[in-house]
């Protein structure tokens, strides 16, 4: 009879270890090497704001995450992801938590165990308005500058630099990201390797332009 309930419950543990596996498959916003290029190289058409306060998430300053800090922080993760099928060594810790009325999904990102990324989506039950979006841009703006733009406001044109080159942007695309991105080893490594042109590269785009008068 024991063996029978263990059975069950194991079963169960299961099914909901399946299903959590879905949503934060589906939550990580690194899916694979052009999510990656996308926050290593971060709206670059927006010119960046030098702050003279250290950038962090829950008062964790960005350039000195670790694995051991983090824990110590927010607690147990929600969920742990390793996506290293799709990026190698690639590992993603998952808390939830709520502010008043917005529901908050973090997740840090870490390669060979060593943190590069986080991003926080911001969410309320029936969907978060452009008026609240705008709130927290203005907000985050008034924390590290003093200052507000309209149009940072206004557009989400927000990217923050922090002493130690710690970057504070904005993302407004399915849902709303506030992302952090560190200046480290780790990014810096990535950066060379996923987003420097290489001669190929140049090659390739060289090609285009000649070929165009052909097309």
């Amino acid at each position: 009879m024991a063996a029978k309930l263990i059975k069950r419950l194991k079963k169960k543990i299961s099914k909901i270890r399946g299903r959590n596996a879905s949503y934060f498959i589906q939550e990580n916003v690194i899916q694979g090497y052009g999510d990656l290029k996308a926050v290593l190289n971060p709206l670059p058409n927006v010119k960046p704001v030098t702050t003279k306060k250290v950038i962090a998430i829950n008062e964790l300053a960005i350039n000195d995450i670790t694995i051991k800090k983090l824990k110590a922080k927010f607690g147990a993760p929600s969920y742990i992801l390793k996506n290293d099928f799709n990026i190698e060594k690639h590992k993603i810790y998952f808390f939830r938590d709520r502010v008043g009325f917005y529901k908050l999904l973090i997740q840090f990102h870490f390669i060979n165990n060593q943190f590069f990324f986080a991003s926080t989506r911001i969410s309320v039950p029936k969907g978060i308005s452009v008026e609240r979006k705008q709130q927290i841009v203005k907000q985050a703006l008034i924390k590290y500058t003093g200052v507000t733009e309209r149009k940072q406001v206004k557009d989400f044109d927000i990217k923050l630099i922090d002493e130690h080159n710690s970057i504070l942007f904005v993302f407004d695309y399915v849902s709303f990201y506030l992302n952090y991105l560190a200046d480290n080893e780790t990014k810096t490594a990535l950066y060379e390797e996923y987003c420097v042109a290489t001669d190929e590269d140049k090659e390739i785009e060289e090609s285009k332009i000649e070929i165009d008068k052909y097309i």
